[in-house]
């Protein structure tokens, strides 16, 4: 399972989980040009993602001032929307856009899970409800300008701000020795977002032949704010509300150089990045109709992170062999600052990330392709955060600052028939896997945390058919049929663990005539299943 990297026009969104989720939302159809799968990325990208997604933005090239507006409305379970404008002015040596979009969605959802720990017998049963409606809005403007014909510089400003409210019903049963306790927690939770990003370039061409220069400075803003009301009922009753702002500051500067010559084309790199994190909620416990700060909740964590990075690739063909080989260096260093509690951790990593893709043709019609690539899924924010998050009195999520990124080696080889028909395996050894693990507590309930585990590895086969019936009925299948399996040593209390998975999908497509067509599709599927039992430690 590759992790993915969304990139906007080139350059990292700085997004990730429902903050990526929302901005796509509310980014409609008509705004993208092009959307670019990167499935084997070369070391000029940076290390952590698997898969790079780059969404390519229109820009409208016609000169003069031009505008639109746009409005979709679509359902589901409920009604949503999205509506905005754009607009743009060019002439020889200038050219200036801007874009605004607004959606608005409501949607619910409804989970139960379980989970059984057999040191204690111990069982916790939980269903969750959640309703909640969004509002985001979206906007883009920037300018681009040819100061001559060799040198070209411009600026872009992007910004997401969004609300929205939500209310969550959970209902957790305890189970042990026999006893059962219920207990119901009922969340209010109104949240605000804003995002902004500034991106200024200086591309130069150096001369005619494709000798190039770039320059990137990138700034990215977050300020997140939650306000939650708690209301939790079984054997005690308790009314618990809280604010929990956070903001999130990344500066980055970049320096691009390529250099074609009769061996093959150059690239050569340099990237600085630093970012600070800051989380201080503040937690209040009503008691005697009055409210006294809850300590217990309320803490004060700062996290920040430095990497520098540089990178070589040399991408060039000799005969039938196509190759791009690549290194990138890349050292990590993080802080962090449980200021509330007087603990602090820093730490450094260093990597050498090689890349290969090597594409053999072995006539017109069969090509042999092999990749290989070293990269990181670093851990997120909510993965290292401290903050002992009460879902109920049952079960109680927290982060681990001691987490390490995880480390994956991917190879692949496939083979094309006629540009169609492709066969592949491919093969993923990881290291330090960050894994969730759930920690039980007193025979009461139980924690669940983030840890590395050894390490892992993941084998898949695959193939793709595409085959047209007649000149209106196209056919495509597509599957493939793995293992995942946990290599973890028998005295940390882990059991390894193997499982099957398989995917087989069929798509049809019927050309009916008079611009009408019609897409059938079908698809089986078996999920990955791993168990594994943890025993109890310091996740500080």
């Amino acid at each position: 399972m590759k992790s993915i990297k969304v990139l906007i026009n080139g350059r990292s969104s700085n997004l990730v989980g429902s903050d990526l989720n929302n901005f796509l939302a509310g980014m409609p159809a008509s705004q993208v040009d092009k959307v670019e799968i990167i499935s084997h990325p070369s070391a000029k990208y940076d290390s952590d993602g698997g898969v790079v997604i780059n969404i390519v933005l229109k820009n409208n090239d016609r000169k003069g001032l031009n505008g639109s507006v746009n409005f979709a409305v679509g359902s589901g379970y409920h009604i949503r929307h999205n509506e905005g404008g754009n607009f743009s002015y060019g002439n020889k040596k200038i050219a200036m856009y801007g874009t605004y979009d607004y959606s608005y969605k409501k949607q619910y959802g409804n989970s139960n899970s379980s989970a059984t720990f057999n040191t204690n017998s111990l069982s916790i049963l939980q269903d969750n409800y959640e309703l909640g409606h969004r509002s985001v809005n979206n906007f883009r403007t920037g300018i681009d300008y040819e100061i001559t014909d060799k040198i070209k510089t411009g600026a872009q400003f992007r910004g997401t701000w969004n609300s929205g409210k939500v209310r969550t019903e959970n209902t957790a049963i305890s189970l042990s020795e026999s006893v059962e306790q219920k207990v119901f927690t009922q969340s209010l939770g109104d949240t605000r977002n804003i995002n902004s990003y500034f991106n200024g370039y200086v591309d130069l061409n150096l001369d005619s032949l494709g000798k190039k220069l770039m320059f990137n400075v990138d700034v990215y803003n977050q300020d997140k704010k939650l306000n939650e009301d708690l209301l939790v009922s079984g054997d005690t009753f308790n009314h618990i509300r809280g604010i929990q702002p956070a903001t999130v500051n990344t500066q980055s500067f970049s320096l691009d150089y390529t250099h074609p010559m009769v061996l093959g084309k150059f690239e050569v790199g340099i990237k600085v990045q630093t970012s600070a994190t800051k989380n201080t909620p503040v937690w209040e416990l009503e008691l005697n109709d009055s409210w006294d700060r809850d300590d217990a909740r309320t803490y004060d964590f700062l996290y920040n992170e430095d990497n520098y990075a540089a990178y070589l690739n040399w991408n060039s063909t000799f005969d039938r062999l196509e190759f791009n080989i690549g290194i990138r260096a890349e050292q990590i260093s993080i802080s962090n600052d449980l200021r509330s509690e007087n603990i602090k951790n820093k730490r450094k990593f260093k990597y050498l990330f090689p890349t290969i893709n090597l594409e053999y043709a072995i006539s017109n019609q069969n090509v042999l392709n092999f990749n290989y690539r070293k990269n990181l899924d670093k851990f997120g924010f909510q993965i290292v955060n401290p903050f002992k998050n009460y879902i109920n009195p049952y079960f109680t999520s927290v982060g681990n600052i001691n987490i390490k990124p995880q480390v994956n080696h991917d190879m692949e080889l496939t083979y094309t028939y006629r540009q169609s028909l492709v066969l592949g395996i491919s093969f993923t050894r990881t290291n330090d896997v960050i894994s969730p693990v759930y920690l039980p507590i007193e025979n009461s309930g139980l924690i669940s945390t983030y840890d590395n585990l050894p390490n892992s590895d993941l084998f898949y086969g695959f193939a793709n058919f595409p085959y047209q019936i007649t000149k209106w009925w196209d056919l495509n299948f597509s599957g493939g049929y793995g293992f995942y399996k946990f290599n973890a040593l028998d005295i940390s209390g882990i059991a390894s663990n193997k499982s099957w998975s398989y995917l087989a999908q069929l798509e049809s497509y019927l050309d009916l005539g008079h611009s009408w067509s019609l897409e059938i599709s079908a698809y089986s599927r078996g999920g990955l299943f791993i168990r594994y039992l943890l025993d109890k430690r310091n996740i500080y």
